[in-house]
């Protein structure tokens, strides 16, 4: 049987070194509220630098990966990275825009809506969901790279819907039209620049954003169905809450969902389960080291594949307890995804477990875009 949802969560941050798990739903609708009481970060005392230096590339606009350090290397810090500070103000329902950043809820004026793969078709629109708790209304910008995509006033005690463009470089392929749970399995880690939506509030907002925001359309609308389809499926859809930057961190441990090749081929099988990183700030350096070498599990019924990073466009693949560097700018994206089991029934490389550690504060959206179960 398959699951007809892709899953995402937001990856929270781990303090001193201990990870902070965090499930998701079967179905539907990924609730995050939950995590919020440890998703926000702490003080920023320390820097939030990792413990070692050197192999970043640098160079105004760009971002790559510049190899792997050895195992054992990167540390997660005590510290929470640069970008959040203490302070007062109140946390449930703050109404300018700092009391929003010294609260560092959920409830912000500055976020990062992100597109990670999913292969529901484009007809489908993603979108963001903005709520308004206070008694003026919100104006609202959303730009990418530098150019306006779109601008939305949120209505006092109100709610308000951004339709927002697919980034294709981040979605992926899509389910083939002749059979809507087939196809666009396979993934590869891809760097995109400046592939991330910077919405801007002048108002404290609670922000969602939706892949994609409905779940059916009248068959018209999606060409190339077969004859005779009267509904036209999205197959595919998943929500996360977004944090603002003001509550993000540059320290994480990653946690997802491991998953495998099953199910009868490449066109049926699960993906493997990845994470889409999003830089805050121009000049951002990364460091990830991949989990260690642990316990295998292979053959039938085996669910955890080693943490063996695939290789895509602007990112080298690494192995199990490496290090990669990335230089990154503002709105930069880096979505890395396990590799590809080599035969059924393997397990997809899993990147669970590994570290984070940023010079200034990164979104980490954790995905599984298709499970075979």
């Amino acid at each position: 049987m398959y699951e007809s949802t892709s899953r995402t969560v937001l990856v929270a941050a781990s303090r001193g070194g201990d990870p902070q798990g965090v499930s998701c739903t079967k179905f539907g609708v990924v609730l995050l509220v939950s995590i919020l009481s440890f998703a926000c970060s702490a003080s920023s005392e320390g820097g939030g630098k990792p413990q070692t230096t050197g192999g970043v590339s640098t160079g105004a606009g760009s971002s790559g990966a510049t190899g792997a350090k050895g195992p054992g290397e990167l540390e997660l810090g005590g510290s929470s990275g640069t970008g959040a500070t203490s302070g007062g103000g109140d946390d449930n329902n703050p109404t300018s825009c700092d009391q929003a950043a010294k609260s560092q809820t959920y409830i912000g004026c500055d976020f990062w809506p992100t597109v990670t793969y999913n292969p529901v078709y484009h007809e489908f629109a993603f979108a963001v969901v903005l709520a308004n708790g206070g008694d003026t209304d919100a104006s609202v910008t959303v730009e990418r790279g530098g150019a306006m995509v779109a601008t939305a006033i949120v209505p006092a005690r109100g709610l308000a819907t951004v339709p927002l463009p697919w980034v294709e470089a981040l979605k992926g392929e899509e389910f083939t039209r002749t059979d809507a749970t087939t196809g666009a399995r396979k993934k590869v880690s891809v760097m995109v620049a400046g592939g991330a939506y910077h919405l801007t509030s002048t108002l404290p907002v609670t922000a969602w954003q939706f892949s994609p925001l409905d779940y059916q359309q009248p068959a018209e609308n999606c060409a190339g169905l077969p004859a005779g389809t009267t509904t036209c499926l999205s197959v595919s859809n998943d929500a996360s809450l977004l944090l603002p930057s003001t509550a993000m961190t540059g320290n994480y441990r990653l946690g997802g969902r491991s998953a495998r090749l099953e199910g009868g081929g490449i066109d049926y099988t699960s993906s493997q389960g990845g994470f889409a990183i999003t830089a805050t700030k121009d000049g951002t350096t990364l460091d990830i080291q991949l989990s260690p070498d642990r316990k295998q599990e292979v053959g039938t019924g085996a669910k955890i594949g080693a943490a063996v990073l695939a290789s895509g466009p602007g990112v080298t693949s690494g192995k199990p307890g490496e290090t990669l560097s990335f230089s990154l700018q503002a709105g930069d994206v880096l979505q890395l995804v396990g590799e590809w089991a080599p035969y059924e029934p393997e397990p997809h490389g899993d990147l669970s477990g590994s570290l984070i550690n940023a010079s200034a504060p990164v979104q980490v959206i954790a995905s599984q875009k298709r499970k075979h179960c």
